[in-house]
């Protein structure tokens, strides 16, 4: 008969493997070692869902620092739970669209990963979408009826995001190709700034100002310019670009150029 000392310890013992392989799951879900994970499964189904210091599944951890699609359609082939969310409520989808893993959002998404409901996450979701190319993504969240805010700068996302349908979605709903976001940029300096032609192509022929300066006087030329992209450079000047330097904006007026505050505090639109 076995004493109680002696199950005590053994309950550590058991405790402290199951410590162990669930580190082992979380690190070779990260890394892409498939052969691991499927290796580690089949010993012990029940690592699936364990959870990590901030509460991440494996599937989960894999979505937001690993990328590797296979490891995730390995995981979820295995019974991965695809909704499971960490500590601060992201889910695996959630988390590859902010890093942003567009095979990996895929593969999620062919397993009917559920989309966010809530206003906030919809919002966040939809402008890493847009920031990450992620079309099929931002269609998915447009149909399920996503708050498209005409007055922020989802547009300027879409111009860093290089996709030219979802920039030309968000100018079909009204975005306006000359708005400035807090710091005086519009969604061209944005472009030149990732060095996506074809946006910039596009937002030009849709009216946007190809000169238009920035709070520190810089024309998408200038951001050309800083990128030493010779090859933009020289697109935006044969499209009539100035190329003179950066010229500081003079700020003139009793409150340096912006409107007289009021009593009523103002939400900042960025």
């Amino acid at each position: 008969m076995k004493t109680r000392s002696a199950i005590l310890v053994g309950a550590i013992m058991v405790l402290f493997s199951t410590a162990l392989d669930a580190q082992e799951i979380h690190t070779a879900a990260t890394s892409g070692d498939t052969a691991k994970v499927r290796e580690l499964i089949r010993a012990n189904g029940r690592l699936l869902e364990m959870r990590d210091t901030w509460g991440r599944t494996p599937l989960c951890a894999a979505s937001r620092d690993g990328g590797d699609a296979a490891t995730i359609r390995l995981l979820v082939s295995l019974g991965a739970d695809v909704n499971a969310a960490d500590n601060s409520g992201w889910t695996p989808i959630m988390l590859a669209a902010w890093r942003p893993y567009k095979d990996v959002v895929e593969v999620l998404l062919d397993a009917g990963a559920e989309l966010p409901v809530s206003a906030q996450e919809s919002t966040q979701i939809l402008k890493d979408a847009a920031e990450g190319g992620l079309e099929r993504l931002f269609d998915a969240l447009i149909a399920r009826g996503a708050s498209v805010d005409t007055a922020g700068t989802l547009l300027h996302s879409a111009a860093g995001g290089g996709s030219p349908r979802i920039v030309e979605s968000l100018i079909g709903r009204g975005f306006d190709v000359n708005k400035k976001d807090k710091f005086g940029w519009e969604p061209l300096h944005i472009a030149a700034e990732q060095g996506h032609r074809e946006i910039i192509s596009f937002l030009l022929a849709r009216g946007a100002d190809i000169d238009a300066r920035n709070m520190l006087g810089q024309t998408p030329y200038n951001i050309a310019q800083d990128r030493d992209d010779r090859e933009l450079m020289s697109y935006l000047e044969s499209a009539g670009a100035e190329t003179a330097d950066p010229a500081f904006p003079k700020i003139k007026g009793k409150y340096l150029g912006r409107p007289r505050p009021g009593l009523t505090p103002q939400e900042s639109v960025t």
